[in-house]
């Protein structure tokens, strides 16, 4: 009887302190879920003077930026990008960024041709003035909504000037394509410049072309290619390889498996080709995707620079009708356990890319193109095997 209360009271005091922890618990959750709440209120109830809309954009970039992820960022709108993978960059010659800290646009890249290049702006530069006004952020909607600009420029060297242009007309192109011969040897070149969609109709009408023509030569260039759409990727993957799987995919509290889309067939007549993938230190996302599944699983020979390193999955989360935030969910991992989130992957051969920060939309001569003359050197070093 005596055994029997003892261990009865060990339970109830075992039970007290599961109920203890167990509130603890809730309590730090619920501080958790409220802190942020609790700091506006308080700021907003005792801060003497007014709160601005710009006081509160500013508090919300300060607490994205504390997650200390270079691809987490706060957006008054979906206008604050210059895309790469869009015609509005296209359409101003230049893609890049607004810098906080700098309170400026800082340029990641220039289309050559573009009268922008013409007149100077290159990668790195700073933007901190457009149509005479000092950058805001605020402002930077107001390169879409305007025709004429006169912008000016903070290069490298401190110095400043003036760029006068207005906004070029078109479309910035998917993908650019050319056949060529190099000592009586045929090349197909395939110039992917982002993963747009509809792309892998394309893709895959020019792989048809050269299986039928007997090309064996295949020069994919995935060079300054930022991404775009992963389903695109997946596509390209599906008819290059003829595994089932491409990548795991990490989310916070699960696992998923990147699969190939069963509808499109693996072509066995690529066995027999030579695939040569170019990149440099702006391919990302997608494109870094393709083209270290491509090396790991020997498909093709990788050339160029070490890549971007982005393999987070992005999303974003609206907060008001003008305010979003932007965070990384979950990363690609590669079957192999490779993570290349900061650090990119090395290709096969690496060869430093001349043409830093300036984008090519159309395919050269490969005689311009130091590393597409080299991808052809190398197929013609290595023919493909006939086995």
């Amino acid at each position: 009887m005596g055994k029997t209360k003892f261990i009865l009271n060990l339970l109830i005091v075992a039970a007290i302190f599961y109920l203890i922890w167990l509130n603890t618990e809730y309590k730090l959750k619920l501080h958790e879920s409220n802190i942020f709440g609790k700091m506006y209120s308080c700021i907003k109830n005792n801060y003497y003077p007014e709160l601005t809309d710009e006081e509160i954009d500013d508090m919300l970039y300060n607490a994205i930026q504390g997650l200390h992820t270079k691809y987490s960022d706060f957006i008054k709108s979906n206008k604050d990008y210059v895309d790469l993978a869009s015609d509005y960059a296209y359409k101003l010659g230049f893609t890049g960024k607004y810098n906080f800290k700098k309170q400026a646009v800082e340029v990641s890249e220039v289309f050559f041709g573009s009268k922008v290049y013409k007149e100077g702006l290159r990668s790195g530069d700073y933007i901190i003035a457009i149509n005479g006004k000092d950058v805001r952020r605020d402002d930077i909607p107001s390169f879409e909504n305007t025709e004429n600009f006169t912008i000016t420029v903070l290069n490298k060297n401190r110095e400043t000037f003036n760029i006068s242009f207005s906004k070029r007309t078109g479309f910035y192109k998917m993908m650019d394509t050319k056949v060529i011969k190099e000592k009586e040897k045929k090349f197909l070149i395939i110039k992917i410049n982002y993963f747009g969609e509809g792309l892998f109709e394309g893709f895959n009408d020019y792989i048809n072309l050269a299986i039928e023509r007997k090309i064996d030569n295949i020069i994919i260039d995935l060079r300054n290619n930022h991404g775009g759409s992963l389903n695109e990727a997946q596509k390209v993957l599906s008819l290059l390889s003829p595994q089932n799987v491409f990548y795991n995919i990490k989310l916070k509290n699960n696992y998923y498996m990147l699969s190939r889309i069963q509808n499109i067939k693996y072509r066995k007549e690529l066995n027999n080709k030579k695939i040569v993938v170019i990149v440099n230190r702006f391919s990302a996302s997608a494109s870094e995707l393709v083209g270290l599944y491509l090396r790991d699983n020997n498909l093709a020979t990788v050339i160029g620079e070490r890549t971007y390193g982005k393999s987070e999955i992005l999303n974003t989360f609206s907060l008001d009708e003008n305010r979003k935030i932007i965070i990384p969910v979950g990363q690609y991992i590669s079957l192999n356990g490779e993570n290349i989130s900061g650090k990119g992957f090395e290709p096969n051969i690496k060869i430093e890319d001349p043409d830093f920060g300036i984008i090519y939309e159309n395919i050269r001569e490969p005689e311009e193109d130091l590393l597409l003359e080299k991808a052809i050197d190398i197929c013609l070093k290595n023919p493909p095997s006939l086995s």
